[in-house]
C-alpha cells in the first residue's frame, strides 16, 4: 500500500494517522496489517507516544553493527508495522537515524541469520526479505534490559 498526502506537515500526519487507524488491524503478533515506509522525519506512534528511530537506538544502545541491524529490524517490524524488511530498508532507516554507515549490510544480515536472530521471510518487491526471530527478540530485550540497568 502506498499513500501520498500533500499539504502542511500536520495535515499530512493527521491524514496518515487517520488512514492507519481506519485500515490497520492488530494481529496476535502486535503488528499491523498496513505497511508504511519510514519517510524523512517519520516517527512511530505507540500508545500515542512518538518514538523516533534514533531515540529507540539510544534505548537499546547497540554495541556492534550486528546489534544495530537487529535493533533497526525490530523497529521496522514493531514500530513501523512491517511484516518483514529488506537490507535497503535497514540502510534507509539507519541513515534517517543518523548512524554510521554499515560496512557491509548483507554480511551483517548473513551473520544474524547464522546466529538464528533473523530469518529469511521470502521476497519483498523482488528483494530478499528478513524477519526477526523469537531468539532475536529475546536478545534485543536483554540488550535493552542491560542498558537500563547501567543507567
Amino acid at each position: 500500500l502506498s499513500v501520498e498526502v500533500c499539504g502542511p506537515s500536520k495535515y499530512a500526519e493527521s491524514k496518515v494517522d487517520e488512514l492507519v487507524k481506519k485500515y490497520s488491524t492488530q494481529q496476535d503478533t502486535g503488528r499491523t496489517s498496513a505497511q508504511h515506509p519510514v519517510k524523512e522525519g517519520a516517527a512511530a506512534r505507540i500508545s500515542g507516544k512518538v518514538v523516533a528511530p534514533s531515540e529507540f537506538l539510544r534505548k537499546v544502545n547497540p554495541k556492534t553493527q550486528n546489534d544495530r541491524a537487529l535493533a533497526l529490524g525490530h523497529y521496522l517490524e514493531k514500530y513501523s508495522g512491517f511484516e518483514s524488511f529488506t537490507t535497503g530498508e535497514l540502510i534507509e532507516l539507519n541513515q534517517k537515524a543518523k548512524q554510521p554507515t554499515f560496512t557491509n549490510v548483507s554480511a551483517t544480515i548473513a551473520m544474524l541469520v547464522s546466529q538464528g536472530l533473523v530469518m529469511g521471510a521470502g521476497d519483498k518487491e523482488s528483494r530478499r526479505a528478513y524477519a526477526i526471530t523469537t531468539t532475536g527478540e529475546d536478545q534485543l530485550a536483554e540488550m535493552m534490559k542491560s542498558n537500563s540497568e547501567q543507567k
